[in-house]
């Protein structure tokens, strides 16, 4: 007499079917200055997915403006990439005017006579090709690039689209990074003291951090997963 064995898989889980889980955040916490926030170097550690900043922008004991900023629009993220100066760094993000994440790329020191020279240049005159829009802010100087991004995004995603896709976006950070970097440091006297831009293999070291002084839309861009339920295997046995 044969036996067939005929495998009946339960879905057992206390929630049932299975549930959508979210991420939580590992936060890390910038520094306040005087009119500026500093990236300690432990926040760009990768056991830390996130990074709370300090909101200036209605502190109205600011006297002096400290923070410049370049940024330009972008097909890449649907909003902008900026390059901002402090007093002690520069670091690149992203930053939206809609619901997407913003996020910390990475972030470089800087001493006192490079921030000199770059902030006296910057408030003498407006770099070539941006427009100055410092006069809406409180807390910082504001020059956004006149750069325009004509990339036709395809309303049919393909493998191969989606590549060439990547592949613009990569070099048009690397081409609008290398132009800044080329304005800053025209300002800058002595050889020596030329900034140096993170290479690809120090970039790569860090992941990048979701980025914002509002921890409630960190925690509303955290991803989300669905977790699969354990299984239970229950075999039987038919004879005939």
């Amino acid at each position: 007499m044969k036996q067939f064995f005929l495998i009946v898989i339960l879905f057992v889980t206390s929630q049932g079917f299975g549930q959508i889980k979210k991420a939580k955040p590992s936060f890390a916490y910038t520094e306040r200055r005087d009119g500026y926030f500093y990236i300690p170097r432990k926040a760009l550690s990768n056991k830390y997915n996130a990074i709370l900043t300090i909101d200036f922008g209605l502190d109205s004991t600011i006297k002096i403006k400290k923070v410049f900023n370049f940024w330009w629009v972008s097909n890449c993220n649907d909003g902008y990439f900026n390059l901002t100066i402090t007093p002690e760094q520069i670091f690149f993000c992203s930053s939206h005017d809609n619901p997407n994440p913003d996020f910390l790329f990475w972030v470089i020191n800087i001493d006192s006579v490079q921030y000199k020279e770059i902030a006296q240049a910057l408030k003498d005159k407006t770099p070539r090709g941006f427009t100055d829009e410092s006069k809406f802010y409180r807390s910082k100087y504001d020059f956004v690039d006149n750069f325009k991004d004509n990339y036709k995004m395809s309303e049919h995603w393909t493998d191969k689209k989606e590549k060439a896709f990547d592949t613009y976006c990569a070099k048009q950070k690397a081409r609008q990074l290398h132009k800044y970097f080329l304005i800053l440091n025209a300002y800058i006297k002595q050889p020596k003291e030329k900034l140096r831009m993170p290479t690809k293999a120090e970039i790569q070291l860090i992941k990048p951090k979701y980025f914002s002084f509002d921890k409630e839309n960190i925690i509303d861009w955290m991803p989300t997963k669905f977790i699969f339920p354990k299984l239970k295997v229950k075999s039987s046995s038919i004879k005939y």
